[in-house]
Protein backbone atom coordinates (compact mmCIF):
# COMPACT_ATOMS: atom_id res chain seq x y z
CA UNK A 1 0.00 0.00 0.00
CA UNK A 2 2.90 2.33 0.86
CA UNK A 3 4.66 1.61 -3.11
CA UNK A 4 1.05 2.14 -4.61
CA UNK A 5 0.60 5.36 -2.51
CA UNK A 6 -2.31 4.28 -0.21
CA UNK A 7 -0.35 4.61 3.28
CA UNK A 8 1.55 7.16 4.08
CA UNK A 9 2.15 5.56 7.67
CA UNK A 10 5.85 3.35 7.27
CA UNK A 11 5.59 1.82 10.57
CA UNK A 12 2.90 -0.44 10.67
CA UNK A 13 2.45 -0.49 13.90
CA UNK A 14 1.41 3.30 13.77
CA UNK A 15 -0.82 1.98 10.61
CA UNK A 16 -2.66 -0.95 12.77
CA UNK A 17 -3.06 1.65 15.48
CA UNK A 18 -5.29 3.68 13.07
CA UNK A 19 -8.10 1.39 11.83
CA UNK A 20 -10.46 3.23 14.32
CA UNK A 21 -9.87 6.75 13.00
CA UNK A 22 -9.56 5.96 9.46
CA UNK A 23 -12.85 3.85 9.36
CA UNK A 24 -14.50 6.97 10.89
CA UNK A 25 -12.99 8.78 8.42
CA UNK A 26 -9.49 10.41 9.91
CA UNK A 27 -6.32 10.21 9.53
CA UNK A 28 -7.00 8.98 6.12
CA UNK A 29 -3.56 9.93 3.32
CA UNK A 30 -4.95 12.39 0.87
CA UNK A 31 -3.85 9.91 -2.16
CA UNK A 32 -5.92 6.29 -1.17
CA UNK A 33 -8.44 5.86 -3.11
CA UNK A 34 -10.54 3.14 -1.13
CA UNK A 35 -9.63 3.89 2.74
CA UNK A 36 -10.65 -0.20 3.16
CA UNK A 37 -7.61 -1.10 2.07
CA UNK A 38 -6.21 0.57 5.11
CA UNK A 39 -8.61 -1.73 7.27
CA UNK A 40 -6.08 -4.18 8.12
CA UNK A 41 -7.55 -6.61 10.39
CA UNK A 42 -10.45 -6.99 7.78
CA UNK A 43 -7.91 -7.68 5.08
CA UNK A 44 -6.39 -10.02 6.69
CA UNK A 45 -9.39 -11.95 8.09
CA UNK A 46 -8.81 -14.60 5.72
CA UNK A 47 -11.68 -17.15 7.62
CA UNK A 48 -14.39 -14.56 6.62
CA UNK A 49 -13.23 -13.53 3.51
CA UNK A 50 -13.64 -17.43 2.80
CA UNK A 51 -16.06 -18.57 4.80
CA UNK A 52 -18.31 -15.34 2.48
CA UNK A 53 -16.63 -17.43 -0.85
CA UNK A 54 -18.11 -20.49 0.50
CA UNK A 55 -21.13 -19.40 0.87
CA UNK A 56 -21.63 -17.69 -2.32
CA UNK A 57 -20.24 -19.61 -4.66
CA UNK A 58 -20.05 -23.30 -2.89
CA UNK A 59 -17.13 -25.40 -1.94
CA UNK A 60 -16.93 -27.39 -4.57
CA UNK A 61 -16.58 -24.45 -6.98
CA UNK A 62 -14.09 -22.86 -5.31
CA UNK A 63 -10.08 -23.66 -5.04
CA UNK A 64 -8.55 -22.05 -2.09
CA UNK A 65 -4.78 -22.13 -2.21
CA UNK A 66 -2.42 -21.35 0.76
CA UNK A 67 0.55 -19.47 0.11
CA UNK A 68 3.12 -21.57 2.42
CA UNK A 69 1.85 -24.58 -0.60
CA UNK A 70 2.67 -22.72 -3.65
CA UNK A 71 5.46 -21.24 -2.27
CA UNK A 72 6.60 -24.93 -1.52
CA UNK A 73 5.54 -26.78 -4.26
CA UNK A 74 4.55 -24.06 -6.98
CA UNK A 75 4.27 -26.71 -9.78
CA UNK A 76 2.13 -29.26 -7.72
CA UNK A 77 0.20 -26.24 -6.73
CA UNK A 78 0.03 -24.82 -10.75
CA UNK A 79 -1.11 -28.59 -11.83
CA UNK A 80 -3.91 -28.55 -9.33
CA UNK A 81 -5.04 -25.04 -10.54
CA UNK A 82 -5.26 -26.65 -14.14
CA UNK A 83 -6.61 -29.63 -12.87
CA UNK A 84 -9.55 -27.84 -10.82
CA UNK A 85 -9.80 -25.23 -13.99
CA UNK A 86 -10.03 -28.44 -16.64
CA UNK A 87 -7.82 -27.24 -18.30
CA UNK A 88 -4.87 -29.31 -19.93
CA UNK A 89 -1.11 -29.17 -18.62
CA UNK A 90 1.11 -27.01 -20.93
CA UNK A 91 4.23 -28.45 -19.54
CA UNK A 92 5.37 -25.21 -17.64
CA UNK A 93 7.79 -26.09 -15.16
CA UNK A 94 9.73 -22.49 -13.90
CA UNK A 95 8.30 -19.96 -12.62
CA UNK A 96 9.41 -16.47 -12.53
CA UNK A 97 8.73 -14.56 -9.27
CA UNK A 98 6.93 -11.21 -9.52
CA UNK A 99 5.56 -8.45 -7.71
CA UNK A 100 8.14 -8.86 -5.18
CA UNK A 101 8.50 -5.96 -2.18
CA UNK A 102 8.94 -2.66 -3.76
CA UNK A 103 9.21 0.78 -2.66
CA UNK A 104 9.90 4.09 -4.93
CA UNK A 105 13.14 6.16 -5.42
CA UNK A 106 11.46 9.38 -5.28
CA UNK A 107 7.91 9.76 -4.05
CA UNK A 108 7.25 13.12 -6.52
CA UNK A 109 7.64 10.73 -9.29
CA UNK A 110 5.74 7.90 -7.72
CA UNK A 111 2.45 10.03 -7.16
CA UNK A 112 2.64 11.36 -11.01
CA UNK A 113 2.82 7.84 -12.11
CA UNK A 114 0.34 5.85 -9.83
CA UNK A 115 -2.01 8.88 -8.46
CA UNK A 116 -5.31 9.39 -10.55
CA UNK A 117 -5.81 12.71 -11.43
CA UNK A 118 -9.51 14.12 -11.15
CA UNK A 119 -11.62 16.01 -13.49
CA UNK A 120 -14.86 17.58 -12.27
CA UNK A 121 -14.70 15.28 -8.89
CA UNK A 122 -14.18 12.10 -11.02
CA UNK A 123 -10.75 10.01 -11.27
CA UNK A 124 -8.97 9.71 -14.75
CA UNK A 125 -6.39 7.29 -15.23
CA UNK A 126 -2.96 7.63 -13.85
CA UNK A 127 -0.31 7.69 -16.16
CA UNK A 128 0.50 3.80 -15.58
CA UNK A 129 -3.08 2.79 -16.63
CA UNK A 130 -2.91 4.89 -19.71
CA UNK A 131 0.90 3.36 -20.59
CA UNK A 132 -0.62 -0.43 -20.39
CA UNK A 133 -3.83 0.62 -22.61
CA UNK A 134 -0.56 1.97 -25.43
CA UNK A 135 1.26 -1.50 -24.54
CA UNK A 136 -1.81 -3.75 -25.80
CA UNK A 137 -1.39 -2.34 -29.34
CA UNK A 138 0.98 -4.74 -30.65
CA UNK A 139 4.07 -2.84 -30.43
CA UNK A 140 7.09 -4.79 -28.50
CA UNK A 141 8.34 -1.29 -27.96
CA UNK A 142 8.64 -0.77 -23.86
CA UNK A 143 6.54 2.48 -23.36
CA UNK A 144 8.48 5.28 -21.59
CA UNK A 145 6.09 5.41 -18.60
CA UNK A 146 7.20 1.87 -18.15
CA UNK A 147 10.75 2.67 -18.27
CA UNK A 148 10.40 5.16 -15.92
CA UNK A 149 8.27 3.36 -13.45
CA UNK A 150 11.50 0.81 -13.66
CA UNK A 151 13.73 3.35 -12.70
CA UNK A 152 11.80 4.64 -9.45
CA UNK A 153 11.28 0.99 -8.37
CA UNK A 154 13.75 -0.20 -5.96
CA UNK A 155 13.67 -3.81 -4.03
CA UNK A 156 12.50 -3.03 -0.57
CA UNK A 157 10.91 -5.82 2.04
CA UNK A 158 9.20 -4.63 4.72
CA UNK A 159 10.86 -4.39 8.34
CA UNK A 160 10.04 -7.59 10.63
CA UNK A 161 7.52 -7.05 12.87
CA UNK A 162 8.70 -6.18 16.21
CA UNK A 163 7.57 -9.31 19.18
CA UNK A 164 4.93 -7.45 20.75
CA UNK A 165 3.58 -6.42 17.10
CA UNK A 166 3.48 -10.10 16.19
CA UNK A 167 1.96 -11.12 19.62
CA UNK A 168 -0.75 -8.27 18.54
CA UNK A 169 -1.41 -9.84 15.39
CA UNK A 170 -1.41 -13.51 16.91
CA UNK A 171 -3.83 -12.81 19.44
CA UNK A 172 -6.67 -10.48 17.33
CA UNK A 173 -6.38 -12.78 13.94
CA UNK A 174 -6.58 -16.35 16.11
CA UNK A 175 -10.26 -16.96 15.92
CA UNK A 176 -10.26 -16.11 12.24
CA UNK A 177 -7.19 -18.12 11.53
CA UNK A 178 -9.05 -20.79 13.78
CA UNK A 179 -12.22 -19.98 11.65
CA UNK A 180 -10.12 -20.86 8.35
CA UNK A 181 -8.40 -23.98 9.55
CA UNK A 182 -11.72 -25.55 9.71
CA UNK A 183 -13.20 -24.35 7.00
CA UNK A 184 -10.15 -25.61 5.14
CA UNK A 185 -9.94 -28.75 7.21
CA UNK A 186 -6.38 -27.94 7.90
CA UNK A 187 -4.35 -26.89 10.32
CA UNK A 188 -2.83 -23.57 10.18
CA UNK A 189 -2.40 -22.63 13.81
CA UNK A 190 1.25 -22.96 12.57
CA UNK A 191 0.55 -19.19 11.77
CA UNK A 192 -0.22 -18.17 15.18
CA UNK A 193 2.51 -19.85 16.95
Amino acid sequence: MRFLLQENESDFKKAWGLQTARKLGRNLPKTCLDPRVLFYSEVASFGAQVGRLFKLAGRDQTLVIVFDDFADDTLGVYRQILKFLDVEYDGQTEFERRFESQMYRYRWLQRLLFVPATSEGKFIETLQQRSRKYERDGSRKESLIKRVTKINKVDASPPPLNPQMKEILCEILRPDIMRLSRLLDRDLSHWIS
